[in-house]
This record gives structure tokens, sequence and C-alpha cells, in this order.
């Protein structure tokens, strides 16, 4: 049996990966640098790389969970923080 096509390294895409981690990565350093005020969480959260939900939990009572983000492309997250800070 051959081993599942995640499971195979492609050198192409680790770069591309790495290279996206390390934007993030730069964006965090600038983003608390300027905002020493923030929590971690509030910061990842106004970055967009946090997406807060909200949830009915019966009657008049509501929750809010944050999505599992743990399987998003490093390409995808630096996009969704482009997005949130234009000028990155």
């Amino acid at each position: 049996m051959s081993k599942s096509n995640f499971m195979t390294p492609n050198p192409k895409f680790d770069k591309e990966r790495q290279h996206a981690n390390l934007k993030i990565l730069r964006v965090l350093y600038d983003y608390f640098n300027d905002n020493p005020s923030q929590r971690f969480c509030q910061g990842l959260s106004n970055l967009g790389i946090l997406n807060r939900v909200q949830k009915h939990m019966g009657g008049q009572n509501w929750d809010f969970f944050y999505t599992d983000e743990a399987n998003t492309e490093s390409t995808s997250t630096l996009t969704k923080v482009q997005n949130a800070k234009p000028e990155i």
C-alpha cells in the first residue's frame, strides 16, 4: 500500500507554507509591538486568525466559540491576516 499524498514531502509546498508562516510571525510581532495592551487571543481575533462564532444556547442564552483552525493552510491564514490589515 502506498503512502497518502499528505505524507509525501513536497518541497515547493513546504517552502510556500514556511514563507507564509514567517510572514504571519512578522505581522504578529509588529502588531503586538504596536498594540502592547492587546491580549494575545484578542490580537489573533482582530487579525482574522481566530474566527468567533455565536451560538444560540436556548431562550435568551448565547455563547461564543472559536472555530478550530488547526487544519487551515498557512497561506489561507496569511490571506485572512492580509484582508484584516490590507497594508500587509
